[in-house]
């Protein structure tokens, strides 16, 4: 039997139309949670194809926690949807402006005029180490710096799915950007979100996600636009961050932006080298353009 306070609920619910979701009477009285799945989104294969990002992932992840509606408790448990996509990329390629790995040097990239007069660049082997050199030759004089440092530490994956350690290519010159899109339902009561993360702004969903995926840290706000996403005008935004693995840091660019789409909150989650940041922005914001929602998960 329902009491006068829990009838009055059910009707309150029942007005806010929360349509698709269940067991709606049982959270209206409190005798049960409301539970919602979102539908997933992903990127256009033909907008995968121009970037040179692919799907690495595809999981889900759910989230059971008790929220304040109307000065009342209930339960929500929500299925959210993530995509996560990588594009590998080469720092030491980035930080050099070429393909030249750390700590050598291809003798095909060394100009002769670059040498002193009485050096045969014949003499210079494929794969030279600074000791190989001869001694009257400054390995600063050569054009890829050997004596410099070019050896540039990165992670593997900036983002992984919650419960995954990241997989780390410590002291390598190679890393792979992110995308990654999550869904989460959009349900609300009485104009407000019962969804947690339908309640954040972008800075607190960069911190969310990041706080998710790794020790990256999410700094100030670099910029912010107004775009078009899945057809619904919204704010896109940039900020510094830092990943740290294993003692070494690497600057990074993150962006973000949420849209509400077909009843579901659609999150777009960027994160890129910060020395390959004009050409990854540029991914991102292709990214965005490629988003469709919904989509079969398979």
């Amino acid at each position: 039997m329902y009491s006068r306070r829990q009838a009055i609920a059910a009707t309150g619910l029942g007005i806010a139309a929360l349509s698709g979701c269940t067991d709606l009477t049982e959270f209206a009285t409190g005798s049960g949670p409301l539970t919602e799945t979102a539908q997933p989104a992903a990127i256009a294969e033909q907008t995968l194809s121009e970037t040179g990002y692919s799907l690495a992932t595809r999981d889900t992840l759910e989230i059971n926690e008790e929220v304040e509606v109307g000065g009342e408790t209930r339960r929500i448990e929500i299925t959210n949807q993530i995509a996560t996509y990588e594009r590998p990329v080469d720092l030491a390629a980035a930080a050099l402006g070429d393909s030249t790995s750390s700590g050598s040097v291809d003798a095909d990239d060394t100009d002769d005029g670059d040498l002193p007069d009485d050096v045969d660049p014949e003499d210079i082997p494929d794969d030279v180490d600074e000791e190989d050199l001869p001694d009257d030759v400054d390995p600063d004089s050569l054009p890829n710096a050997i004596g410099g440092e070019q050896s540039v530490t990165a992670a593997h994956s900036i983002a992984n799915t919650e419960g995954t350690p990241p997989q780390q290519l410590v002291g390598t010159d190679s890393a792979n950007s992110v995308f990654v899109v999550v869904t989460t339902p959009g349900f609300e009561f009485l104009g407000q979100s019962l969804n947690p993360l339908g309640q954040l702004d972008n800075k607190a969903l960069a911190t969310e996600l990041a706080g998710q995926v790794g020790q990256l840290s999410v700094g100030s706000e670099q910029s912010t636009t107004t775009r078009d996403v899945l057809g619904s005008e919204t704010t896109v935004s940039t900020f510094a961050g830092t990943l740290s693995q294993s003692g070494a840091e690497i600057d990074v660019g993150i962006v973000v932006t949420a849209v509400t789409n077909e009843g579901d909150y659609v999150i777009g989650f960027g994160a890129y080298p910060q020395l390959l940041a004009e050409t990854e922005s540029a991914n991102v914001s292709a990214l965005l353009d490629g988003l469709e929602h919904p989509v079969s998960a398979e």
